[in-house]
């Protein structure tokens, strides 16, 4: 099985990444929370040894990444929506010949090989692979073929993310299988979770890695 995996992500640039963590840190300090996540689930994905296209935003800031992770090539995220972008950049991976395709973001905390892998192995039996987070959303998505249902979401309401999806995918006909449920790091409840209640950076860096 061919196999390929989709990184998603903001360029970490100050006051424009992490910006519901600007109530507690400077806009430096929230852009080096999300490098020092982006960088540790880079890490991640290429212990896999898969295949990988990273799609970014701004696509113009790229050098920024570049300098970060030490990759040169990337992709921009084309559509109007996050659903949008996410669905074009799998069906254009799809589109290579590749036989599964997965996505994830960056700022997950809980991203390691063993939970990549688990993900294509879920894919070896079902339509669709998805990667829960606490708040009601996903982080990861993966697929066999282009499923469009996935991404017509109207409106929801908060926490209710996953769940409508899964009941789209479910009125598609579709299989699923869901990994363990991980976090993201968007308030400082989430960044406490990491560092035991310290507002420590250096100590969030030491622990992530």
């Amino acid at each position: 099985m061919k196999k390929a995996i989709i990184f998603f992500t903001r360029v970490p640039i100050p006051g424009q990444t992490k910006t519901r963590l600007l109530k507690d840190f400077s806009k430096q300090e929230a852009c080096r929370i999300h490098e020092i996540i982006l960088k540790s689930i880079f890490n991640s994905i290429s212990e896999t040894k898969i295949d990988t296209f990273i799609y970014i935003n701004p696509m113009e800031e790229r050098e920024i990444l570049s300098n970060l992770i030490g990759e040169n090539k990337y992709y921009a995220q084309q559509g109007k929506s996050l659903n949008e972008k996410m669905k074009n950049a799998i069906f254009d991976v799809l589109d290579l010949g590749y036989d599964s395709v997965i996505l994830l973001g960056s700022d997950l905390i809980g991203i390691d090989k063993k939970y990549l892998e688990n993900a294509f192995r879920v894919l070896e039996e079902k339509d669709i692979v998805l990667g829960p987070v606490e708040d009601g959303g996903y982080c990861l998505i993966g697929m066999k073929k282009k499923e469009v249902s996935p991404f017509e979401e109207a409106e929801s309401s908060h926490g209710k993310v996953l769940d409508n999806l899964i009941d789209r995918i479910k009125k598609d006909g579709l299989t699923y299988g869901l990994l363990k449920e991980i976090y993201d790091v968007d308030e400082i409840e989430d960044f406490y979770k990491v560092t035991g209640n310290k507002k420590d950076i250096d100590e969030f860096e030491r622990r992530v890695k």
